[in-house]
């Protein structure tokens, strides 16, 4: 989890400050392919280190984090890409990633 976490992070970081499309596009698939791995993996995680009886309460919340989360960051999305402030969108993304690390 903790490479993946790095592997996201890493990558959006230098989406945010690609030179060109070209890197944008690579370093963008990249960020996706760990968006790929870390919901089957957060899913497994979660369900093995919590105990049977609070599993389906606290599998149930963790969909629902995600999906809050993937709400606010449409409305954010929506805020900043209108004047063209997609630099810092991408960074105000990169934000939790490196709290996390830190």
């Amino acid at each position: 989890i903790k490479w993946n976490a790095l592997l996201q992070t890493l990558f959006g970081l230098l989406s945010c400050f690609s030179p060109s499309m070209t890197y944008f596009i690579v370093f963008r698939f990249v960020y996706g392919v760990g968006i790929g791995i870390v919901i089957p993996l957060s899913a497994t995680y979660m369900s093995e280190i919590t105990p049977n009886t609070d599993r389906s309460s606290i599998l149930t919340q963790s969909r629902g984090y995600w999906a809050s989360g993937c709400l606010f960051t449409f409305a954010l999305a929506w805020l900043l890409l209108a004047s063209h402030h997609w630099r810092i969108l991408l960074f105000i993304i990169c934000l939790p990633g490196v709290y996390a690390l830190y």
